[in-house]
């Protein structure tokens, strides 16, 4: 960290002293200028970060082999450590739930349901995991659904249809009577026993990188919540804090940064992904 400010200090200096400088002209340019440059400085933060989080060693040394084991145990033996769906077998498949520090990327065809795949995984998690205690008991624990496809509106209409059940006009009904079918029929509420919040947030599709996970996780801890699980639809739609303008790379670049954040935050981060048309062709012949 004291090198990456050293070696940015002097560029840091000149932004600000030209921001400083500027009229109401070029002020604008600039504070893009800044903006990029603290993100940067902010990426390498958290890369540094992350190298900490992780240089945890085991060594059959009795200095460090019993406590490095006990902190393992401790780890793995928290009851919070994995979000569990109503699914049996996906929770199998995934080794009982969603663990934290992982990234979970679902691969399908356009048009079979991945959007409404990840908001059943959002609701299932706030259904199945009752009494759900967040590492800070001041806030309050939340799955987010990042949609960088479908508007908020499309995404509440799909989340009233499938907690109530059928095609379910929400034209048809008064708010008041949406709220109580919400919280009657698809048990949408807030208590003890349930304490997991639902937040939905749209972006535009390439209007963010990845550093808006940190920057959304951390205004919500702002306003009391603590993100227990991020949900981003899709991982095409969001931009690599690498300026990599090869779709490809830029794509690895973008998986590679969810994980970081997903270690970082100590959550699972779960999106989904078209099949490219390699696996189309391998699909459509079988």
């Amino acid at each position: 960290n004291y090198s990456f400010i050293w070696m940015d200090a002097d560029r840091a200096i000149e932004l600000f002293t030209k921001f400083k400088a500027a009229d109401y002209r070029s002020v604008s340019g600039i504070v893009d200028e800044i903006e990029a440059f603290v993100a940067n400085l902010n990426t390498k933060f958290r890369k540094a970060k992350v190298a900490k989080a992780t240089d945890q060693v085991f060594s059959l040394r009795d200095e460090s082999f019993r406590n490095i084991v006990s902190e393992i145990c401790t780890e793995l033996n928290n009851q919070y450590r994995k979000l569990q769906t109503g699914m049996q077998g996906l929770n199998k498949l995934i080794g009982g739930g969603f663990e934290n520090t992982r990234a979970y990327l679902f691969i399908g065809m356009t048009g079979v349901g991945k959007s409404m795949t990840l908001l059943d995984i959002a609701y299932q998690i706030k259904k199945y995991n009752k009494g759900y205690m967040p590492k800070d008991p001041t806030k309050t624990p939340c799955v987010v659904i990042l949609s960088m496809e479908n508007s908020v509106t499309e995404t509440f209409q799909r989340l009233f249809q499938m907690a109530v059940g059928g095609d379910v006009n929400l034209q048809n009904y008064t708010p008041d009577e949406i709220m109580y079918m919400l919280k009657t029929t698809g048990e949408l509420f807030l208590t003890d026993d349930s304490p997991i919040d639902i937040i939905i947030k749209f972006k535009p599709n390439r209007s963010e990188d990845t550093s808006y996970l940190y920057t959304l996780t951390e205004d919500l801890e702002d306003e009391g919540y603590e993100v227990i699980c991020m949900i981003q639809d899709h991982v095409k739609r969001m931009k690599a804090t690498t300026g990599q303008t090869d779709v490809r790379l830029e794509l690895g670049d973008v998986v590679n940064e969810m994980k970081t954040f997903a270690m970082i935050k100590d959550i699972p981060l779960i999106t989904v992904s078209h099949v490219n048309r390699d696996g189309v062709r391998v699909i459509d012949s079988s």
